[in-house]
């Protein structure tokens, strides 16, 4: 869920990310779908929620803005990235921790 509490990323193994915006209702409307190119295994949001990172299965993190396209990518993996958090540094840095099936978290 991305900060604000209104909108929701979800990744599929179909290569897709799915920017959702969650209504009143209950009822979930889909805004946008980002083309991540491999199967997405993980998904998290940035704290400054416009935007966000793809885990996926060709051992790349991609960074992604909401309303726009891929910001970068992230190399370093050797398999599959299965494993994303955000959090800050003790200076208020954000930070993207990730998690691989080659047992190495970066």
């Amino acid at each position: 869920m991305l900060p604000g509490g209104s909108r929701v990323i979800s990744v599929s193994v179909d290569g897709t990310a799915k920017l959702w915006q969650i209504g009143g209702t209950g009822k979930s409307t889909l805004q946008r779908t980002f083309e991540v190119g491999s199967q997405g295994l993980s998904v998290a949001a940035l704290p400054d929620g416009d935007r966000f990172v793809v885990g996926l299965n060709n051992h790349e993190i991609r960074l992604y803005h909401v309303n726009g396209p891929r910001v970068h990518t992230f190399l370093g993996h050797t398999d599959d990235v299965n494993a994303l958090a955000v959090t800050r540094d003790d200076q208020g840095a954000q930070c993207i921790v990730s998690g691989s099936q080659d047992t190495h978290v970066k």
